[in-house]
């Protein structure tokens, strides 16, 4: 079966066969549920908020990677990533990635904006190791994806607001690559399609759609969190705050272009 939404990203154009990696870095527990929906399951705590990760862990299927002294480890202290800290141009051409003790590495630029991220693209091209950027903004994490059409294997998202999780989101479906899929013949959900999900669910026929209501559309556009989408999409659609979502005026188009960004796909 089809995953309720795409959480893949090209490396280069037209072509699905290279996919991105998005770990999340963060202590909030919306920006946790928020990732996880998009599909973003893995998670980088520092060494002291292992308890956070075991917390999140009994709620959500997440696998929780620590970062401490120079590395990321697994929960059985297995290195999966050497981390080297860059400051200056200098720095980058020094370093020496073939030397990390793990597959991935991960580059946290101290000043990132000093180093255009076509440098660090071009810098690990070639690379057999997957190499991640720290950005603590989803705009930054689009610059690395997407650099030089090729741009790195991935990114470390660090951030304590879901905005930023949509917006990540947003980018990684760039027009000129099409409709981005995750299982064959599976296409994201078109406005008309959404729109009509949400309207045939004011069962009583007022005109109106309750929390319940809107959590029920989710649950057939097979969100993983159909309840956390509501309270979502009623931030974004309630704009009188009467607790409902009037469907003939502007506020089921603002539910509706909040459901767009989830990116849910229909087979």
């Amino acid at each position: 079966m089809c995953a309720s939404h795409s959480s893949l990203t090209t490396s280069s154009f037209g072509s699905y066969e290279k996919l991105k990696t998005v770990w999340i870095w963060t202590k909030s527990k919306e920006v946790m549920m928020a990732a996880v929906e998009r599909g973003w399951n893995t998670f980088v705590f520092s060494s002291q908020d292992r308890q956070l990760a075991n917390e999140w862990s009994s709620i959500a299927l997440i696998s929780p990677l620590y970062i401490e002294e120079g590395g990321i480890f697994d929960g059985e202290n297995r290195r999966v990533a050497t981390v080297f800290e860059v400051s200056n141009p200098q720095e980058l051409q020094q370093l020496q990635p073939a030397n990390g003790q793990a597959e991935n590495v991960v580059i946290n630029l101290l000043d990132w904006q000093v180093i255009p991220a076509e440098n660090i693209v071009a810098a690990f091209q070639g690379s057999q190791k997957t190499v991640f950027a720290i950005s603590k903004s989803h705009y930054g994490a689009q610059v690395f994806l997407e650099a030089l059409e090729q741009g790195l294997g991935g990114v470390i998202l660090k951030v304590e607001n879901t905005e930023a999780v949509f917006q990540l989101k947003m980018v990684r479906l760039p027009i000129p690559f099409g409709p981005k899929i995750d299982c064959k013949g599976a296409v994201p959900f078109s406005r008309e399609q959404i729109t009509l999900i949400f309207k045939k669910q004011d069962k009583n026929k007022d005109g109106k759609l309750s929390q319940d209501e809107v959590k029920a559309a989710f649950v057939e556009l097979k969100a993983f969190w159909p309840w956390f989408r509501a309270v979502q999409g009623f931030r974004h659609g309630d704009n009188d705050g009467d607790k409902f979502i009037n469907i003939d005026d502007q506020e089921l188009e603002n539910l509706v272009d909040y459901t767009l960004k989830c990116g849910f796909i229909n087979k």
